[in-house]
C-alpha cells in the first residue's frame, strides 16, 4: 500500500552534483507531471498503456514529441518530425507561469520538507 501511495507523492530529483533539479508527481492515470525546483510546472508526459511510450507536453500543453525505439542513438521523435533526445523537463521553458501556482507549490514543498526533517 505504501508503494502505491508513494507513486502519487511530490518526488524530488537531483542532478549529478546533488542539487535539486525538480519534482515529479504521477496522477491517477499514471501520467507523470514535472515541476521545477521552485514548484512551477514544466510539463507532463502521457504514457500509452499499450506501447509503453510517452507523449511529452510543455507547460503550455503544447506537444513536444514522443519517445521511440532507439534510431541512430536518438530515442525521441520531436513534433516537427526530427530526431532527438527526451527533453529535460526540469528546465523552465515558460517564464510566464502564474505566481499563484508558484506560491502554492512553494508552500506545498516547504510543508513536505518540514515533515521529512
Amino acid at each position: 500500500m505504501s508503494d502505491v501511495f508513494h507513486d502519487f507523492q511530490f518526488n524530488p530529483h537531483f542532478d549529478h552534483d546533488g542539487h535539486l533539479s525538480g519534482y515529479t508527481q504521477k496522477d491517477m492515470f499514471g501520467d507523470k507531471h514535472y515541476f521545477g525546483n521552485e514548484g512551477h510546472s514544466t510539463g507532463h508526459a502521457v504514457k500509452d498503456p499499450f506501447t509503453h511510450h510517452s507523449d511529452y507536453y510543455d507547460s503550455n500543453n503544447k506537444h513536444i514529441g514522443h519517445n521511440i525505439k532507439d534510431i541512430n542513438g536518438h530515442d525521441f521523435l520531436k513534433s516537427d518530425g526530427s530526431l532527438g533526445h527526451t527533453p529535460k523537463m526540469f528546465e523552465l521553458k515558460d517564464p510566464n507561469f502564474h505566481n499563484d501556482v508558484h506560491n502554492h507549490f512553494s508552500s506545498y514543498r516547504a510543508h513536505l520538507l518540514g515533515k521529512i526533517g
